[in-house]
């Protein structure tokens, strides 16, 4: 074990996920864009399945691992031009940061409405529960005069509403949705973390565009992704993904002051799909560990090649 990197893994943990509690991160925001905004729930003719492992800083004991499944699809959808449908799904994870534990599981319902021919606004929400664990067991240290790291096994069970909004046509999508809404703390039944630590709001932004080559051989789509809180500066993903003949996508990433990533998409069957990324540290965090990898898989079983009507998907699908 590294122990010079647990110890300031511990530090980086108890100052930032405690205090500003930054939820769970994705490099591949545009492959998996329901687990950050409810209310593309729907926005696919399809259904859509994921599943998705993340491991940040590969070779650093207790460092971030993530792992999560998510299903939405339309009802109410045909092809063709419809006035409003419905979207519902679920998103659950599994995370793991050290002697921090987070699971949840959160249902979805989504409400699209055409606003004109091309455009499409559709308002969601993730409705569900969040389970926090913290076990100090092992992590006292001589020079760490902290009695939260002695405690033993607390855990906490809360409610928690995510609410977004998401507008879209075939060339350009934009969305905003939060998380932590109720800004719970992890104090429950006499037990607490840290002072307790408080779960402020986190505000996500993205915003992207689909542009077509002439031959349509190839498809650009630049996007922007934000994350805010107030405690904290805002991360910044600013991504460029190229897609040729929609069997292969190559991309590239930066995040603002902490990471470049590259990012690749293979169809590799009618409703198989992978994704893959990954990141290097450009941080301080890089004298520890530089390497993050996340994987994604895609199901879209469609019933008439890869989309019914290619025309009518958001393009952050294409």
């Amino acid at each position: 074990m590294r122990k010079g990197g647990l110890i300031l893994l511990i530090f980086c943990l108890l100052g930032t996920v405690i205090s500003a509690q930054q939820p769970e991160q994705y490099t591949q925001y545009l492959f998996n864009h329901y687990a950050i905004n409810p209310a593309v729930a729907g926005s696919k003719p399809c259904t859509d399945i994921k599943l998705g492992y993340r491991r940040q800083w590969v070779g650093l004991d207790g460092a971030p691992e993530v792992s999560f499944f998510t299903f939405h699809k339309a009802i109410g959808k045909k092809n063709g031009i419809r006035q409003h449908w419905h979207g519902i799904g679920v998103y659950m994870f599994n995370e793991e940061i050290g002697a921090f534990g987070r699971q949840a599981v959160y249902p979805s319902y989504a409400f699209h409405v055409r606003l004109n021919r091309n455009l499409i606004m559709s308002t969601g929400a993730f409705l569900g529960f969040r389970r926090e664990s913290f076990s100090g067991a092992g992590l006292v240290y001589p020079d760490l005069d902290d009695p939260t790291l002695g405690q033993g096994v607390a855990f906490f069970l809360y409610p928690e509403i995510h609410p977004g909004i998401w507008l879209y046509n075939k060339s350009f999508y934009t969305g905003i949705s939060v998380r932590q809404v109720f800004k719970n703390q992890l104090k429950q039944g006499g037990q607490q973390i840290g002072s307790p630590a408080g779960l402020p709001p986190h505000f996500y932004f993205t915003i992207g565009r689909q542009i077509e080559s002439q031959r349509y051989y190839y498809t650009y789509i630049p996007s922007v992704h934000v994350r805010y809180t107030a405690l904290w500066p805002p991360s910044i993903d600013a991504n460029m993904l190229v897609f040729y003949k929609d069997v292969i996508g190559l991309g590239a990433s930066y995040r603002l002051g902490d990471a470049v990533s590259a990012m690749m998409q293979l169809k590799l069957a009618k409703f198989v799909s992978v994704g893959y990324s990954y990141d290097y540290t450009t941080s301080k965090m890089r004298r520890i560990s530089s390497n993050t990898h996340e994987i994604i898989l895609s199901l879209t079983p469609c019933a008439k090649g890869r989309y019914p009507v290619k025309n009518q998907l958001c393009p952050a699908y294409n």
